[in-house]
C-alpha cells in the first residue's frame, strides 16, 4: 500500500508551481512513511503541501501533526482557518455536526446551525456566514457534497474522518486498539484514553440528546407548518441514540410529518424515562398511514391520542383568530376507542403463509405469501415493505420455508396451489429453481432441513400424497407416494425434526395417520393412527418432540415412542402451529379462528388466548428481535401483529392481551334531541351517552346483545330508542322516563341486522328492518304493526336504509347476494330491477334524497371488495366509477349534504380506516386511521352556517365521536407529507 500512497501523493503534487524542481518521489516517500495505510491522510497532507510549499517539510510542528495522522493534519487546517476568521471551536463544531448526521449529510441553514450550537453548548453566532467561510476555505476539503430530499447536504469525506470528528480515536476507527467504538448507536467513549475531539464531559448519548433537543426547537408550535426535511427524517433517530425518545424531544407537531424510520420501530429500544403518550399514539396508527396526506395523519394522531389518554382532545394549537388550512380538520369530542398497539403492518393482501429470514445486510425480514400468488418481504422491525412484491405463483402461496445454506445466503422456498415449489434469492427477489410444473395438483406443505453433509434439503408433499425432495447439487428426487385416494380430501402436512439422539426425521401427516421417516433413506421409523385428522405439524421446541394441530382443536405432542401429551382448549380447528421459546419455557401457539391459543408444554393447563385479531388467523411464526423471541401472526383482517414475551407471559397467567369489543352497533339521536348516542356492545346492555362529551346518561339492560339500534323518527312520540333483540324482535325504550316500553314488533325468524326509521311524506312514522331470514319488513311505528314483507333477496339482508324527500319515500336493502333492492311503500314489492353491485356481499347502503346542486338523489353501496359505489336513484345507474382505497370489506357508509359546501360520504372498513369522500367529485378528502375495524357509522350535520359534521362510529375497539370541519378538510388535503 505504501507504494500506492507514494504514487498518489506524487500525482497530487505534480504540476504545482511551488514544487517545480523538487524531488517529488522523496517527498511522497516521507508522506507514505507517516501515513502508511491512509489515503485520506495522504490526500490532506498533499493538499497542505500544495498550499504551504516545501517549507512545511522543515516545520517540526507540521511534521508532528503528520505523524498524528488525520487529527494532526486537521489541527493544522483548523489553525489556518482561524487565521481566516473562523475560530477553531466553531469550525470544529460545524465539522462535527456533519459527522454526527446520519443519512447523506447535513443541509445548510437552520439545521446545521442548530446541531453545531448543540455541540458548542452555546449559540453559533452569524452561523450562515461561518458556514460560508468553512465551505469556501481549506476546511471544505474535509467534506463531500450530496443530495437528500432535494437539498444539498454535506458529510465528512471519509468514514475515518467521521469517526475522528465524532470523538473516536483514530486507531479504533482503523480497527486497532481495544476501545469501545463510538458510532451513531452511541455506546460511550473509548476506553484507551480521551477522544481527540470529544469534550471530556460528554459521551455519544449526551451528544445525540443535545442534538435532538436542538432539532426539536426547530419544530414550530403549529402542526400545519412542515419542519425541515432533515428534522422530519432524523430527529426521532437522534432522540433514540440519545436515549431521549419521548414526547419532549419528539414534539407531537412533528409526528404527522415523520418520514424516516417508523416510530414504532424505534420505541422498543429507545431507553429513557420521559412520557411517550403522543409517540405511542402515533405508533398505533402509523402502519395505516404510509400514503396518507398531512391532514389525515394529523387527524389520526389526535384520535389515537384521545383513545390512549381516554380524555377529550381539542384541536391542535393554532394562532388565535387565524384559519390554518393545514391544521387538523378534526376535533375529538369523546373517545371510548382503544385500538391495539401491536400492529406491525396493515396490508392489502390476504396472507396465507409466513417465514422469517435474514438478508445479507442483517435485516430480519418476514416473507408473507398471499392468495394471489405474491410474496411480500416486510421489515420485521419497521413493518415496511422491502422492494417490489414478488409475483411468485399463479395460485395461493400456502407454504413458505427457509432453506438454510451454511456460509451462503439462505433460500426462500414457496409452495402453491398452482402445483409448483419455487426457490428464491430473497435479497434479489429472483427465482433460483423450481419443482413440478404449473397445472399439477396443489402443493400441501413444504419443509426443509440441513443434511449430514451440510447441504440444504427441501421436502414437499402434494394433494395426491406424493413426497418429493430437492437438493441444490442433485435437484429433484421422488421419495414416496403415500397410499390412499387421489386427490386427497384432507390436508397433508410435513415437518423436519430430530429425535433425542440427533437422528434426522421427517414427520408426515396424512389425514388421521402420522408417520416418522428417516431423512436420508425415508425409511419408516414409526406409524400412528389418530382419532382426528392433522392439519399442521411443527417442532415442539424441546429436542425429540414434534407437535400436531388437529381439526378437532386439539394439539398433540409426540416423541418417536408415541404421544406424550394432548393440549386442549382451542376454540376451533388448528390451522397454524409454531413453537415459541420464552424464558426457558417451551410454548406452543396455534391459530384457531380469530384467536391464538397458547400452551406451556410442560403443564397440563388448557389453552390461554392471545386476542385482538378481528378475523381468522392464517399464519404464525416466531422471530428473534434483539435478544428476545416475538410471535408474529397474520390474519384475514389484513394485519401482521407482534406478541412479545410479556404478552405471552401475561396470557399464560390469565391476563388479557387486548380489550374486548365495547361498541359493535351505534345509533345517533336526531339533531336537537337530548337523547344522544346509543351504543351496543357484545354485552347484555345499551349505553346512552351525551353526544358531545360521551358521558353515560343511562343504561338499558337488554339481557342479551342488541344486534341493531336506531332512534325512532323525530315525528314519533318523544325520544324513543329501538333495538333488535336476541329473539328477532324490535323493542322500545322511552328516553324521557328511562324505561323499556311493553311494545314489541315480531315477525322475523332470524337475526335482525339493520333498522331504518323514517317519517314519510304523509307524516307517518315507519320502520324498515332487514334480517338474516332474507326478508325486509316495513312497520307502522305509530300502530305497532307490520305493513309489508319484502321478499326477493337470495341471502341474508345486511343493511337497510329509508328516507323521504317530501314528494317520495325511498326504501333500500343490501344483501349478501350482491344486490341492492328498492321497495315500494304501498305494496312492499320491489321497485324495478335489483342493482347488481359487483362488490361481493353488500354490507352497507345509504341514501341521500336531498343533495346539494350538482348531484342527483343517490344511494351508496359498499361490500366485500372494499369499494364504494354511488347510484342514481331515479335511473338506478352508477354515478361514475367505483371509489377505491379501502383494502378490506366496507362495513358502513353514511351520506350527507352541507349547504354551501356540497355532498359528502363516509365509509368505514375492516382495514382500520374511515374515509371521507366528496360525493360529487369522488375524491377522498380525509383518511382517518382508526387502527381497528369500524362496523357502525353515523353522520350528523351541525347547524348552519358551519361546515362541520359529527361522525360517530363503533367497532371492535369501542366507540368515539369526532367533529370534522369540511372546509378545512378540503383545503388540508392539498398539503402532502413529502
Amino acid at each position: 500500500m505504501g507504494e500506492d500512497i507514494e504514487a498518489y501523493v506524487q500525482a497530487l503534487l505534480h504540476g504545482a508551481t511551488a514544487w517545480k524542481g523538487v524531488d517529488l518521489a522523496a517527498v511522497a516517500r516521507t508522506i507514505a512513511l507517516a501515513s502508511p495505510r491512509s489515503f485520506l491522510d495522504a490526500r490532506v497532507a498533499a493538499e497542505q503541501l500544495r498550499g504551504g510549499g516545501p517549507g512545511l517539510l522543515a516545520d517540526p510542528d507540521w511534521l508532528a501533526g503528520l505523524h498524528r495522522g488525520t487529527a494532526g493534519l486537521l489541527d493544522e487546517d483548523l489553525e489556518r482557518a482561524a487565521e481566516d476568521g473562523l475560530p477553531v471551536p466553531e469550525s470544529l463544531a460545524l465539522l462535527r455536526a456533519c459527522a454526527f448526521s446520519p443519512g447523506r449529510g447535513i443541509p445548510r441553514g437552520s439545521v446545521w446551525s442548530a446541531v453545531a450550537s448543540a455541540l458548542l453548548r452555546r449559540p453559533l453566532d452569524d452561523a450562515e456566514e461561518k458556514i460560508r467561510l468553512l465551505l469556501g476555505g481549506r476546511l471544505a476539503g474535509y467534506l463531500t457534497r450530496d443530495t437528500e430530499d432535494d437539498y444539498r447536504v454535506y458529510r465528512p469525506a471519509h468514514d475515518r474522518l467521521s469517526a475522528v470528528l465524532r470523538g473516536r480515536r483514530p486507531e479504533t476507527a482503523a480497527g486497532r486498539g481495544g476501545g469501545t467504538a463510538v458510532t451513531h448507536e452511541g455506546e460511550g467513549a473509548s476506553e484507551d484514553g480521551p477522544a481527540e475531539y470529544a469534550d471530556e464531559r460528554e459521551d455519544a448519548y449526551e451528544v445525540h440528546a443535545r442534538i435532538a433537543a436542538a432539532l426539536a426547537g426547530l419544530v414550530g408550535p403549529y402542526a400545519h407548518i412542515p419542519p425541515e426535511p432533515y428534522v422530519r427524517r432524523y430527529l426521532a433517530q437522534h432522540a433514540r441514540w440519545g436515549r431521549v425518545l419521548d414526547d419532549e424531544h419528539v414534539p407531537a407537531e412533528l409526528l404527522p410529518w415523520v418520514t424516516g424510520s417508523p416510530i414504532r420501530a424505534l420505541l422498543p429500544s429507545a431507553g429513557g424515562n420521559g412520557p411517550r403518550h403522543w409517540l405511542q399514539a402515533w405508533a398505533s396508527v402509523e402502519p395505516y398511514l404510509h400514503q396518507a396526506d398531512f391532514a389525515s395523519r394529523l387527524a389520526s394522531l389526535y384520535l389515537a391520542y384521545a383513545g390512549l389518554a381516554d380524555q377529550r382532545v381539542s384541536r391542535p394549537r393554532t394562532p388565535a383568530g387565524e384559519e390554518r388550512p393545514g391544521a387538523s380538520p378534526m376535533a375529538v369530542l369523546w373517545s371510548r376507542w382503544h385500538p391495539p398497539s401491536n400492529v406491525l403492518a396493515s396490508l392489502d393482501i390476504s396472507v396465507r403463509s409466513l417465514a422469517v429470514l435474514t438478508l445479507p445486510d442483517n435485516r430480519t425480514v418476514l416473507a408473507a405469501g398471499d392468495d394471489d400468488g405474491h410474496i411480500e418481504l416486510i421489515d420485521a422491525v419497521a413493518g415496511t415493505a422491502i422492494g417490489e412484491r414478488i409475483a411468485a405463483h399463479e395460485g395461493s402461496v400456502r407454504s413458505l420455508t427457509v432453506a438454510a445454506r451454511p456460509g451462503r445466503t439462505d433460500l426462500l422456498v414457496s409452495g402453491s396451489t398452482d402445483g409448483t415449489v419455487r426457490f428464491w434469492d430473497p435479497a434479489r427477489g429472483t427465482a433460483v429453481d423450481r419443482l413440478n410444473q404449473p397445472g399439477d395438483i396443489w402443493i400441501d406443505d413444504v419443509a426443509s432441513y440441513v443434511d449430514t453433509e451440510g447441504e440444504a434439503v427441501v421436502v414437499c408433499v402434494d394433494g395426491n400424497g406424493s413426497v418429493v425432495s430437492w437438493m441444490e447439487r442433485f435437484g429433484r428426487e421422488e421419495r414416496i407416494a403415500l397410499p390412499g385416494e387421489t386427490p386427497r380430501t384432507a390436508k397433508l402436512a410435513l415437518a423436519a425434526w430430530e429425535d433425542e439422539s440427533g437422528r434426522g426425521l421427517v414427520a408426515v401427516a396424512d389425514g388421521t395417520r402420522l408417520s416418522f421417516r428417516e431423512t436420508e433413506s425415508f425409511r419408516t421409523v414409526e406409524n400412528f393412527d389418530l382419532s382426528s385428522a392433522v392439519r399442521v405439524l411443527t417442532r415442539a421446541g424441546a429436542r425429540g418432540r414434534i407437535a400436531a394441530g388437529h381439526v378437532d382443536g386439539t394439539v398433540t405432542v409426540w416423541g418417536t415412542a408415541g404421544r406424550l401429551t394432548t393440549l386442549t382448549g382451542a376454540t376451533g380447528p388448528v390451522g397454524s402451529l409454531v413453537a415459541v421459546p420464552v424464558g426457558g419455557r417451551h410454548l406452543l401457539a396455534a391459530g384457531s379462528g380469530k384467536d391464538i391459543a397458547l400452551w406451556d408444554t410442560e403443564t397440563d393447563r388448557p389453552a390461554a388466548f392471545l386476542t385482538g385479531h378481528t378475523a381468522a388467523v392464517t399464519a404464525l411464526e416466531p422471530v428473534l428481535l434483539g435478544d428476545t423471541t416475538t410471535l408474529v401472526s397474520a390474519a384475514t383482517d389484513g394485519t401482521l401483529r407482534l406478541w412479545n414475551a410479556s404478552d405471552l407471559t401475561r396470557a399464560l397467567a390469565g391476563a388479557g392481551t387486548a380489550p374486548g369489543s365495547r361498541g359493535g352497533v351505534l345509533a345517533h339521536g336526531a339533531a336537537g334531541r337530548s337523547a344522544g348516542v346509543a351504543l351496543g356492545s357484545d354485552g347484555p346492555g345499551i349505553d346512552i351517552v351525551e353526544a358531545t362529551t360521551g358521558t353515560t346518561t343511562a343504561r338499558i339492560d337488554t339481557g342479551a346483545p342488541a344486534s341493531a339500534l336506531a332512534w325512532a323518527p323525530e315525528g314519533f312520540d318523544g325520544a324513543t330508542l329501538l333495538w333488535a333483540d336476541s329473539e328477532h324482535g324490535v323493542r322500545f325504550w322511552d328516553a324521557a322516563d328511562g324505561r323499556v316500553l311493553p311494545h314489541r314488533l315480531d315477525g322475523h325468524i332470524d337475526r335482525i341486522r339493520s333498522l331504518a326509521p323514517v317519517t314519510t311524506r304523509d307524516g307517518r312514522n315507519l320502520l324498515l328492518t332487514g334480517s338474516d331470514d332474507y326478508t325486509v319488513k316495513l312497520w307502522d311505528l305509530d300502530g305497532r304493526r307490520l305493513l309489508h314483507t319484502g321478499r326477493g333477496h337470495g341471502l341474508r339482508v345486511r343493511c337497510v336504509a329509508a328516507a323521504s324527500d317530501g314528494d317520495r319515500d325511498w326504501y333500500a336493502s343490501a344483501s349478501s347476494d350482491g344486490t341492492v333492492r328498492l321497495w315500494g311503500t304501498g305494496t312492499g314489492r320491489m321497485v324495478g330491477a335489483p342493482l347488481k353491485c359487483d362488490q361481493g356481499r353488500v354490507h352497507a347502503v345509504a341514501l341521500n334524497v336531498r343533495p346539494a346542486p350538482g348531484l342527483v338523489p343517490h344511494l351508496a353501496s359498499a361490500g366485500d371488495d372494499g369499494s364504494v359505489r354511488l347510484w342514481e336513484l331515479a335511473t338506478r345507474r352508477p354515478l361514475g366509477e367505483a371509489l377505491t382505497g379501502h383494502t378490506a370489506v366496507v362495513h358502513a357508509v353514511a351520506l350527507w349534504t352541507v349547504e354551501g359546501h356540497g355532498n359528502f360520504m363516509a365509509s368505514a372498513s375492516g382495514d382500520g380506516t374511515i374515509r371521507v369522500w366528496n360525493a360529487g367529485s369522488g375524491t377522498c378528502v380525509l383518511q382517518l386511521a382508526t387502527g381497528s375495524p369500524v362496523r357502525s357509522l353515523s353522520a350528523r350535520v351541525t347547524a348552519a352556517p358551519s361546515a362541520s359534521v359529527v361522525l360517530s362510529f363503533a367497532g371492535d375497539a369501542g366507540a368515539a365521536a369526532v367533529e370534522l370541519d369540511l372546509a378545512m378538510t378540503r383545503q388540508g388535503t392539498k398539503q402532502g407529507t413529502n
